[in-house]
């Protein structure tokens, strides 16, 4: 067990013997903690694919193309730059903001989800 479900159960473990939370309660607050997280990361998904279509469809995405592969034509760099402007642009970086935003940007520049290894 680890991450997260072990911190659920160490914080339900300590509201029910150390402060006599009941088992309903403990249950709701799980579950409006559940719905709560998932609440930001769809609204995070949904987000970045409206500004990735947003500028595509005005034509902005190819200006922005250009631009990164003007600055090197070395991938690595231009991944870097990528996530270093985008994560610059959020105001809040715990949401994953960053990161989704970049994998938008870097699969719209032709980077692949999951580069294969280079075979020796």
């Amino acid at each position: 067990m680890e991450g997260c479900p072990l911190g659920l159960l160490t914080a339900s473990g300590v509201a029910w013997l150390v402060f006599g939370m009941p088992a309903t309660m403990i249950a709701a607050a799980a579950l409006v903690g559940v719905v709560f997280a998932l609440l930001r990361i769809v609204w995070l998904i949904v987000a970045a694919v409206f500004l990735y279509d947003i500028t595509v469809a005005t034509g902005q995405f190819e200006i922005m193309k250009a631009s990164v592969a003007a600055a090197s034509a070395d991938r690595r760099l231009q991944a870097v730059l990528v996530a270093f402007c985008s994560g610059r642009l959020s105001r809040e970086p715990p949401l994953g903001a960053p990161v989704a935003i970049s994998a938008a940007f870097l699969v719209g520049l032709g980077f692949q989800p999951f580069e294969q290894p280079c075979s020796a």
